[in-house]
C-alpha cells in the first residue's frame, strides 16, 4: 500500500477507526466507539481525508472538527491540537461569522453551494485575506437524524482580487472622466470637412461648443494649434489620410490669453474599399500636467549632471594631486637614495684626488697610485649606479642581439661559482633546443651576475642555487609584470634558491628603487629594479616566485630572436686586440672645455692626432677644410648647431667618414639606437679610456 501523509495519517487507508479512539479518546465519548459510528459518517471521514480539495468533517452536538490536509494553512499555529475539538473553541470569532448557515443546516437538514467566505490564511510564510466558495451537506445516521456537516472549499482569492483590481481601475477612469475637460473626442467627416466634437473637446480647442457639437471644418480647430508645432501635425494628419494608419501626435495649443497646454491627439482614419478617406474619429488628451513633469524631471536631470560633472572634476583634481603628492613621495624617495649613495661616492672621488694632490704637493709619491684608484673606483661605481639608474628608467642605451643564452651562462658558470662560494651548491641545467634570444647580452650578464649575488645573500648558512633554461610562451594574463608586454616566444631564465624568501610586502615592492632588505652599506637597492627596467626596455617580462623559508624563484622572460638580426654572442671576447693609436688624425667636438681636453689627452696619450673644436660650428668649418680625418667624434648636445647637424654636413661632405657620438643624456642615446646609420656608433658618458679605445680601434681598424 502506498504511503500517504494526511492530518490524520492513521486513517489514511480508509480503514483503521481504532486508531482513531486510540488517538483521540474523546471520540468515544462524543459519538461513541468508531466501529459503531454510521457508515455515512465513515464514508465521509474518508472522502473528505482523500480530497485534493480543502474539507472538513463537523460531527456530534458540539460540531468537532476533522480536516485533510489542504485544510492546514488555514488552520495556522492551531494544527494538530484543533483535531478533535469542538469549532466553536478554535475559531471564536471567526466562527461566529460564518455559524448562522451552518446551524441552519444542521437544524433544517438543507445544504448549499458556493457561500463565499474570506478567512485569514497564511500562504508562503506570510498572512493574507483568502476567499473561498464553500459548499455544505448535511451528513445523516441511520435513523436519518443529523450528526454532522460535510464542508469542501475552492479558493477564489485570485478571483475576488480581479474583480476588485478591475471596479478600482473602472472607478478611476469614471473619475478621470468626470474630472472636467481633461479627455475629449471627436469625428471628423473628411468628404465634408466637418468636425463634431464633444463639450470637453470644444473647451480644450477653444471653440464654441454649439460649434463643436453641430459640426465645422477642421480649420476651426488647427487654429489654435501652436504655430512651431502646426506643420508637423498637418503632415501626420495628411499621412494618416493616405495610409489609414494610427494618427498620435503630442503638440501645443495655445488660448486667447497666451496659456499654452499641452495635448496628445490620437486617431484613425476610415477609409472606402478604393481607399477613399471617409471618417476619422479620435480623441484628444490634456498631457500638460505630465509634460510639466517631464520638464521639471529634465530639469532635475541636467542640474544633477552638472552636480555630477562638477563633483567628477572635483574627484578628477582630488586624483591628480593625489598623483602628484605620491610622484613627490617618489621622487623623495629616488633623491634620498641617490642623494646617499652619490655623495659617498663623491666622498671617495674628492677625498682620494684631495689626498693625492697633498702628497703630490709634498712630494711624497708612495701612496698617490693608492688615492688614486680609490678614486677611479669610486668614480666607476658613479658610472654603474648611473647605469642602474638608466636600466630601471628604461633609458639605458641597449646593443640588442642574438644571444644564445645557454653558451652564455655556461661561460659565466667560473665567476657565479667563486661568487657564491664552498657553501652554496650551485647546478646549471641548460634547455636542449633552446631558442635564441635577443636583448644585449653585456646587461644579461650584469642581469645574472645580480640575481646569483642575491641569491647567496639570501642563503648565509648555505643552501643550493638552480639557473635553469628554458622556452616558454606567454598568454593574457601571464604577461602582467612588466607594462606592454606581449604574448609570445620567449627565453625563460630562472635564477632559484632555498634561501629565507620573501614576504608578500617585500615582493610587492622587490622592483623599487632604493627598496632593500639587506643592512644599509651591504646594498644599493638597484639590482632588480636594474633587472626590472632591462627586462622592460628589451620587450620581456621578469616574474618572482617566492615563499617565506622556502626559497625565491626570479624568472626573467626576453623575447625569442627572429633569426633575421646580427650574429649571435654567447659570450664576450677573451682577449681585446690592442686599441693603440698609429697617428691617425681624430677630430673632436665638446663644448664641455674640461670634458674636451680630458679626451683630446687621452686620444693623444693613445697615439693619435686630435683636432678640437668647442661647437658646432667650428667642427663644420674644419669639416669643410681639406685636412684629412679618419674619425668623427662628436657630443649630441652642442650649442647652436648640434651633433646630429654636424653629422649631416660630414656625410654630405666625407661621405666614407665614420662619426662616433658622445651623450650624457638618456633619452638621446636611446632614440641614438633608433636612428644610427652605417659607419656610425654612440657612447654614453662617463667612459674609460680603455673603452673609448677600444670602440675607435672598432671605427678604424688596424690597416
Amino acid at each position: 500500500m502506498t504511503e500517504r501523509t494526511s492530518a490524520c495519517p492513521f486513517l489514511a487507508d480508509g480503514g483503521e477507526m481504532g486508531a482513531l479512539m486510540r488517538a483521540y479518546p474523546w471520540t468515544g465519548t462524543a459519538l461513541g466507539e468508531p466501529s459503531t459510528w454510521p457508515q455515512s459518517l465513515r464514508s465521509m471521514i474518508s472522502v473528505c481525508l482523500n480530497s485534493p480539495m480543502l474539507g472538513a468533517v463537523l460531527w456530534g452536538p458540539e460540531l468537532r472538527m476533522l480536516y485533510n490536509d489542504a485544510y492546514i494553512p488555514l488552520m495556522r499555529d492551531r494544527h494538530p491540537a484543533a483535531l478533535g475539538q469542538p469549532v466553536a473553541d478554535i475559531w471564536g470569532e471567526e466562527w461566529l461569522r460564518v455559524a448562522k448557515p451552518l446551524l441552519e443546516v444542521m437544524s433544517g437538514g438543507k445544504g448549499f453551494e458556493r457561500r463565499s467566505v474570506a478567512v485569514p490564511m497564511v500562504r508562503d510564510g506570510l498572512e493574507q485575506l483568502t476567499h473561498w466558495d464553500f459548499t455544505t451537506a448535511p451528513i445523516r445516521g441511520e435513523d436519518g437524524a443529523i450528526i454532522g456537516l460535510f464542508n469542501q472549499g475552492v479558493d477564489i482569492t485570485e478571483r475576488v482580487l480581479g474583480a476588485e483590481a478591475a471596479r478600482e481601475s473602472e472607478a478611476q477612469l469614471r473619475q478621470a472622466l468626470a474630472a472636467g475637460d481633461g479627455v475629449g473626442t471627436w469625428a471628423w467627416d473628411v468628404v465634408e470637412d466637418r468636425v463634431r466634437a464633444d463639450a470637453r473637446f470644444a473647451h480644450l480647442y477653444g471653440v464654441p461648443v454649439e460649434l463643436a457639437r453641430s459640426g465645422g471644418p477642421i480649420a476651426n480647430f488647427f487654429r489654435r494649434i501652436h504655430p512651431d508645432d502646426l506643420p508637423r501635425v498637418r503632415a501626420a494628419v495628411a499621412e494618416a489620410l493616405r495610409t489609414g494608419d494610427v494618427f498620435s501626435e503630442e503638440y501645443r495649443l495655445v488660448d486667447e490669453r497666451g496659456t499654452v497646454r499641452w495635448v496628445l491627439a490620437r486617431g484613425q482614419c476610415e477609409r472606402a474599399a478604393d481607399g477613399t478617406p471617409l471618417r476619422f474619429p479620435g480623441a484628444s488628451f490634456d498631457i500638460t500636467e505630465r509634460k510639466r513633469l517631464e520638464d521639471a524631471l529634465n530639469a532635475l536631470n541636467a542640474d544633477l549632471e552638472q552636480r555630477v560633472e562638477a563633483r567628477t572634476q572635483e574627484l578628477s583634481k582630488a586624483e591628480d594631486a593625489l598623483r602628484q603628492s605620491q610622484k613627490m613621495e617618489a621622487v623623495g624617495q629616488l633623491t634620498g637614495g641617490l642623494a646617499h649613495d652619490f655623495n659617498n661616492l663623491i666622498q671617495g672621488i674628492t677625498g682620494s684626488l684631495q689626498i693625492a694632490r697633498r702628497r703630490i704637493e709634498a712630494g711624497r709619491l708612495e701612496d698617490v697610485d693608492r688615492f688614486m684608484d680609490g678614486a677611479l673606483r669610486s668614480a666607476d661605481r658613479a658610472s654603474a649606479l648611473t647605469h642602474r639608474l638608466l636600466a630601471f628608467a628604461r633609458r639605458q642605451p641597449l646593443d640588442p642581439r642574438p644571444v644564445d643564452a645557454n653558451g652564455l651562462i655556461a661561460s659565466l658558470a667560473d665567476i657565479f661559482r667563486r661568487t657564491v662560494g664552498e657553501g652554496i651548491d650551485l647546478a646549471i641545467a641548460p634547455a636542449a633546443d633552446l631558442w635564441k634570444a635577443r636583448c644585449d647580452p653585456h646587461l644579461l650578464e650584469s642581469a645574472l651576475l645580480n640575481l646569483v649575488i642575491n641569491a647567496r645573500d639570501a642563503m648565509p648558512d648555505g643552501g643550493s642555487l638552480r639557473i635553469e633554461s628554458a622556452n616558454a610562451r606567454l598568454e593574457g594574463s601571464a604577461a602582467t609584470t612588466n607594462a606592454g608586454v606581449l604574448s609570445g616566444d620567449y627565453v625563460c631564465i630562472s635564477v632559484a634558491d632555498t634561501g629565507c624568501g620573501m614576504s608578500e610586502e617585500t615582493k610587492s615592492r622587490a622592483f623599487e628603487p632604493f627598496f632593500t632588505t639587506k643592512q644599509m652599506g651591504h646594498g644599493t637597492g638597484l639590482g632588480l629594479s636594474m633587472i626590472y627596467g632591462f627586462a622592460g626596455q628589451s620587450e620581456g617580462n621578469v616574474t618572482i616566485a617566492s615563499e617565506l623559508g622556502r626559497g625565491t624563484t626570479i624568472s626573467l622572460y626576453l623575447p625569442r630572436d627572429d633569426g633575421v638580426s646580427q650574429p649571435e654572442i654567447a659570450s664576450p671576447p677573451v682577449e681585446a686586440p690592442s686599441a693603440a693609436g698609429r697617428g691617425e688624425t681624430i677630430l673632436v667636438i665638446e663644448d664641455e672645455e674640461i670634458v674636451r681636453d680630458l679626451i683630446v689627452l687621452m686620444l693623444r696619450d693613445l697615439g693619435y692626432e686630435v683636432v678640437e673644436a668647442a661647437d658646432g660650428v667650428t667642427g663644420i668649418a674644419i669639416l669643410k677644410s681639406s685636412r684629412p680625418i679618419d674619425l668623427l667624434v662628436t657630443d649630441i648636445g652642442l650649442p647652436g648647431q648640434d651633433g646630429w647637424v654636424v653629422a649631416d654636413v660630414a656625410r654630405a661632405e666625407r661621405p666614407d667618414l665614420k662619426i662616433l657620438f658622445m651623450t650624457g643624456y638618456a633619452e638621446k642615446a636611446e632614440l641614438a639606437e633608433s636612428v644610427l646609420g652605417s659607419g656610425m656608433a654612440m657612447v654614453t658618458k662617463p667612459i674609460s679610456i680603455e673603452a673609448l679605445a677600444d670602440r675607435i680601434r672598432e671605427m678604424i681598424p688596424i690597416s
